[in-house]
């Protein structure tokens, strides 16, 4: 994979060992009167995970699931850890 820098870190308490999902906004739905914004329409691009975490940023391995590079302005979303089934 590819080195990806995330800006949160310790301080916002991204750990190593974290996995995140990469994800871009493809689209705001929005209410035309009033420009609420209604919903947003999202994209996986691709999974990190963090290898190296100072005060406020991260840093770790991505590994791709769209051919589409991440880019300034992407959003990561932390997979919660799986729960184990009694």
């Amino acid at each position: 994979g590819k080195e990806l820098y995330i800006n949160s870190g310790k301080s916002s308490g991204v750990r190593v060992g974290d996995k995140f999902v990469v994800e871009r906004i493809t689209k705001k739905l929005t209410d035309p009167n009033t420009g609420e914004v209604l919903g947003i329409r999202k994209k996986q691009l691709g999974m990190l995970e963090i290898t190296g975490a100072e005060e406020k940023l991260a840093y770790g391995n991505y590994s791709p699931v769209e051919m589409e590079a991440p880019e300034r302005g992407d959003r990561v979303v932390e997979l919660e850890p799986q729960q184990e089934k009694p």
